[in-house]
């Protein structure tokens, strides 16, 4: 599989240690819906001793997770996404990962590396690379051309939706873009928003969408 960054080689022996304390590693290879998730979990070491608890070999209780911890900025897209990676009880829009910074968003990639492949565990214990080790090592064309490699498909879905953006001009245009591209769970008030900065602030279609992507993700 294509290379696993870590924020941190913290990162990594945190990750490694709880999926040895929950006994998720089968033949050798890691549970590929709790590695995914617990590698988003322990990214941020205020996150993962915040969600520690609502893990265990049973399960990961996200909806009590995000009903009781206030995750703030794009690390709530991040919960949200490990959510997802894990059992598909929390949705989540392609085109809220265009809100992460660039070590969160490499975080989001790998993160759909792991889930999709049963990585070994002597091959992710060997692995050392860090992501500040991305912005010492690599050029920018270099960073391109890897983020490409982990995700083609993301970037894909960014250009079209760049597309669709460009391409707003009524209120029809408008709603069609939040219906394609944001949260379901989160659709309706990304409409009361759009519809406030068009009819209370008298917004233009594209203006009032502009205004509300450049609010910070909804919880």
């Amino acid at each position: 599989m294509a290379d696993i960054f870590f924020t941190s080689l913290e990162h990594k022996q945190r990750w490694l240690a709880a999926m040895r304390a929950i006994g998720k590693i089968y033949g050798g290879k890691l549970d590929p819906e709790y590695a995914s998730a617990l590698y988003i979990l322990t990214a941020d070491l205020d996150t993962w001793q915040q969600a520690s608890r609502y893990v265990d070999r049973d399960g990961i209780d996200f909806e009590a997770l995000l009903a009781e911890v206030h995750f703030s900025g794009s690390y709530g897209v991040l919960i949200r996404l490990a959510g997802n990676l894990f059992n598909d009880r929390t949705s989540l829009s392609p085109v809220e990962l265009m809100r992460l910074d660039d070590t969160n968003f490499i975080v989001a990639l790998t993160a759909f590396q792991i889930r999709r492949d049963s990585l070994p565990i002597d091959d992710a214990s060997r692995r050392t690379a860090t992501i500040e080790n991305i912005a010492t090592s690599m050029d920018d064309k270099d960073i391109e051309a890897w983020l490409e490699r982990q995700g083609p498909d993301w970037r894909e879905i960014e250009k079209q939706a760049e597309i669709d953006l460009q391409a707003i001009q009524t209120d029809q245009d408008a709603y069609r873009f939040i219906e394609k591209y944001l949260s379901k769970d989160l659709r309706g008030r990304y409409m009361a928003i759009y519809r406030s900065y068009r009819h209370e602030m008298l917004k233009t279609p594209r203006q009032a969408i502009d205004n509300m992507l450049s609010l910070p993700p909804l919880e």
